[in-house]
């Protein structure tokens, strides 16, 4: 809240807006209005520094200035002294004790933004209001602070829609959740209550947005996700993040935003930032909130998931995967839910019988993993009496019984069992029948779903009849055992 062209705004004049206010009441003045003492580097033995353009602090020369102000920059100072009361209930009455070592922000709204007729800050100041808020919150925490007191920055003289500042500054605060262990907003409802831009005044519209609000920092790290003022660039296979440098001008924000059509234009890119990805990821639940879908990019989630193997750069822009597993080659967990939950390293194609991975070979073990992968054909598959792939591949059901379906004895008995049938018997048959899987009789008419049939069942899918209920030859075994028939099974 303060004025881009002359440090503390209409403070000589009588201005009373909070900027002009804080100036009467502290030494703030003598910081930033070097006019009030020129001799300040020999009386406070301070200096004033810039940061340019690759984030370093270089001292100020004596033909620079602080002002004006760059647009999204601002004007750090710490060591304020606060000696001086209100000026409406004390009338500026000196502090019986004074507040020492207070830090400050001097950061420039808008003056009179373009505004829609929905009362909101047309897109190319929403953008740049939303910078100007980010590079505050990166300045407070860069310089070691934990809490921040903040305004209804420029809804006041300067004509900014309150409750669209209100939450754009929600969107800064989930970005930076978990960094500042507190955010106040000192609120005033000033002369300028009442027009069009704010007729509930600032307050309400701040507290509505705002009071109570609770955040945490995100459950889950993505590439293109901004975590506080650390942008992650890339995300390793190991698990490890690479963050970009904070850098407060580095290059203008898109007038876009997230509605930007060009996000696979590396040129574009270069030129202009662009939002980070959503902290809440694919859970989200502000999708009908306008400011926040233009504050954050909303990738569609992949529909592979973990088992998405295209790695252009378009597909990875324009849907959201999950992490890479971080055992890297060292995982052997080929379980659906944790291949959709995690991205992998590629299967090494000679699987278990690699030489690589007999010599134990730590380079080539890291980039490809060496388990049995799972059958595409799942519980259907008809190599069953193959051993070679039995080992190197998974499937649903236990190891096969070498001599199903025709010529195992025990599970035809099974399968016909009585009442009247030897308990002792049974028992023996029963065991080898839950031991090993056998070929189900009724293949892919099979109804029964229960796990512990999937488990010792294996499912052909034969040929079905195409006269199905019609056919004509019913009674020709070779035609039967050829062809599924509705409601007969395919082994009798």
């Amino acid at each position: 809240m303060a004025n881009a062209f002359t440090p503390g705004g209409g403070y000589r004049k009588g201005d009373n807006a909070q900027e002009e206010t804080i100036f009467r009441r502290s030494n703030y003045c003598v910081s930033l209005d070097p006019e009030l003492d020129p001799q300040l580097q020999k009386t406070y033995g301070s200096k004033v520094y810039y940061c340019d353009d690759h984030g370093k602090h270089k001292e100020m020369r004596k033909d620079q200035s602080m002002y004006p102000m760059d647009e999204y920059g601002a004007i750090f100072t710490t060591g304020i002294l606060v000696f001086r009361d209100t000026e409406k209930e004390k009338g500026y009455c000196l502090l019986s004790k004074p507040i020492h070592n207070v830090s400050a922000i001097a950061l420039a709204a808008y003056r009179d933004p373009d505004v829609t007729k929905e009362n909101c800050l047309t897109r190319k100041f929403a953008v740049g209001t939303r910078k100007k808020i980010e590079n505050l919150f990166s300045i407070a925490l860069v310089n070691g602070y934990d809490t921040l007191v903040l305004s209804a920055l420029g809804c006041g003289a300067f004509k900014n829609p309150p409750k669209h500042i209100a939450l754009i500054f929600k969107s800064v605060i989930l970005q930076f959740a978990g960094f500042f262990k507190e955010i106040v907003f000192s609120i005033i409802d000033d002369h300028n209550t009442g027009n069009h831009l704010n007729p509930n005044g600032n307050f309400a519209p701040f507290q509505d947005v705002l009071d109570n609000l609770i955040v945490s920092p995100p459950s889950i790290q993505v590439k293109g996700m901004t975590i506080g003022p650390y942008h992650i660039s890339e995300m390793k296979r190991s698990g490890k993040i690479l963050v970009s440098e904070i850098l407060i001008n580095a290059i203008p924000p898109c007038d876009y935003a997230a509605s930007c059509n060009r996000l696979n234009d590396q040129q574009h890119l270069r030129d202009f930032s662009h939002p980070p990805k959503c902290p809440f990821g694919p859970e989200c639940t502000e999708t009908k909130d306008d400011v926040h879908l233009s504050c954050f990019i909303h990738p569609q989630h992949c529909r592979e998931g973990g088992q998405c193997v295209k790695e252009d750069e378009r597909h990875l822009s324009d849907f959201d995967h999950p992490n890479f597993c971080s055992d890297e080659g060292n995982c052997t967990n080929m379980t659906l839910s944790h291949l959709n939950q995690y991205r992998h390293v590629p299967l090494c194609q000679h699987g278990l019988d690699c030489d690589e991975l007999l010599r134990k070979s730590a380079i080539h073990i890291r980039k490809l993993r060496h388990c049995r992968k799972a059958c595409q054909f799942g519980g259907n598959c008809i190599n069953f009496h193959d051993l070679k792939h039995i080992r190197t591949e998974t499937h649903p059901f236990k190891d096969p019984c070498p001599l199903t379906p025709y010529a195992c004895v025990s599970h035809v008995h099974y399968l016909q069992r009585g009442e009247k049938s030897d308990q002792d018997e049974f028992k023996d048959i029963e065991n080898h029948c839950l031991r090993y899987a056998h070929v189900c009789p009724w293949g892919r008419q099979c109804n029964d779903s229960s796990e512990k049939h999937l488990e010792v069942s294996i499912h052909i899918a034969r040929e079905m009849c195409p006269n199905s209920k019609n056919c004509i030859e019913m009674m020709n075994d070779e035609h039967l055992n050829a062809f599924t028939h509705p409601g007969i099974r395919d082994i009798r």
